[in-house]
């Protein structure tokens, strides 16, 4: 199989649905970690306010002692909490961005702007594991010729000379590149290959 193609186009699409759900959990966690967030916040105010006037009052010696360090450990023990509520808000976040990237790398792109598809190795609907290839991608606007002549027919040809290879890579099409450097006399000339 040997096809032109671009970057813009995804050459496949691994199957997201997988990827969908695991966006859909994470977004359902943020969701849940953000309301017991709010209500977290909502119950330190009122700790909060609840410390200060116990605050006020067992400055005029009018609470007991005890009664205050109980309030104190509320609003400490809140506060606490909010932190830890917090952090799970974070890690939530950070896991539905992962899952949300994730489901927008399921398509595979090719790494260079034009190229050719030389080879397939797997069919549609078939299962990949990770790191296995699936498509030989070759970039033809970066092609290397290397040839070997007859000792008969070397007299034929001189360094520099434009000249024309057929290749199936090509469709059978000659292509002119034209400035080629000639490393034997350090000089440019003009090539077909």
């Amino acid at each position: 199989m040997k096809c032109k193609a671009e970057a813009s186009r995804p050459l496949a699409r691994l199957d997201d649905s997988d990827y969908q759900r695991r966006l859909k959990t994470a977004r359902d966690r943020l969701a849940q970690a953000q309301a017991r967030q709010r209500a977290t916040e909502a119950t330190l105010t009122a700790v909060r306010a609840n410390f200060e006037r116990m605050k006020a009052l067992r400055e005029r010696e009018s609470v007991a002692q005890q009664a205050f360090e109980d309030v104190l450990a509320r609003r400490d023990s809140s506060e606490a909490e909010l932190e830890g509520v917090r952090r799970e808000v974070s890690a939530a976040t950070v896991a539905q961005q992962q899952a949300d990237d994730d489901l927008k790398h399921c398509a595979l792109c090719l790494p260079i702007a034009k190229a050719t598809i030389s080879r397939k190795y797997v069919e549609t609907g078939e299962r990949v594991p990770a790191g296995q290839p699936v498509f030989q991608v070759m970039d033809l606007a970066k092609v290397r010729v290397a040839f070997g002549v007859p000792d008969t027919k070397v007299t034929q040809f001189r360094a520099g000379q434009a000249l024309t290879v057929m290749a199936d890579a090509f469709s059978r099409r000659a292509v002119h590149r034209p400035g080629v450097q000639d490393p034997a006399y350090g000089r440019s000339a003009d090539a077909y290959f």
